[in-house]
């Protein structure tokens, strides 16, 4: 009911076709395109060890890929699918979030697709083998979140969900997210690989 209340949110609405669904071996989660010749931004403990994925778009289209790119200091992998006048999420300006900013997330939990939740950020916590700081939200947060793009109530890329919490409250879980300063450096040496 929620989701489907947020998804007329005009800030929400074009975001959706932009996201995707991840499968690789028997693990199922979440991916969103960043660029319209097709970039994958996903979780690395999705995607590692498998021997292809398979990214399913919300027009139903299906590619298979043999190949990305990991990064196990981030959990975050990015996946080149070669096609071209993909909807995509543009994060050009990078905006820092604040404790309590109002955010949402989409995501495909527990085998549904394209599912939005809504929570607000927590603040940011350093973990042992993370290179930054990552950013904590208050959110429904559930298996198949990974991977899914967080956002601030302005439709901008806050970070995506890489893991949540084992306790909850009604208010959601605490939720795990690659800040989006993060993902956008690790995108920038990607391409700048010959």
């Amino acid at each position: 009911m929620d989701s489907a209340r947020l998804a007329d949110d005009p800030a929400i609405r074009p975001l959706l076709p932009a996201v995707v669904s991840v499968k690789a071996d028997n693990r199922l989660g979440t991916g969103f395109n960043i660029r319209a010749d097709g970039l994958i931004v996903t979780c690395r403990h999705i995607v590692e060890g498998a021997g292809s994925v398979e990214i399913t778009f919300e027009s139903g289209q299906t590619e298979i890929v043999d190949q990305w790119t990991e990064f196990k200091d981030a959990d975050l992998a990015l996946i080149d699918v070669d096609l071209s006048g993909l909807p995509y999420v543009d994060f050009d300006e990078l905006v820092e979030p604040q404790e309590m900013d109002p955010i949402f997330l989409i995501g495909n939990p527990e085998g549904f697709v394209r599912i939005i939740g809504e929570g607000y950020a927590v603040g940011q916590y350093s973990l042992a083998w993370s290179v930054s700081p990552v950013l904590l939200i208050q959110a429904p947060v559930f298996k198949g979140n990974s991977g899914s793009p967080v956002f601030n109530s302005s439709g901008q890329l806050m970070g995506m969900v890489f893991a949540a919490s084992d306790t909850a409250s009604e208010d959601g879980v605490i939720g795990f997210a690659v800040p989006a300063s993060e993902i956008a450096s690790r995108v920038d040496m990607v391409l700048a690989e010959p």
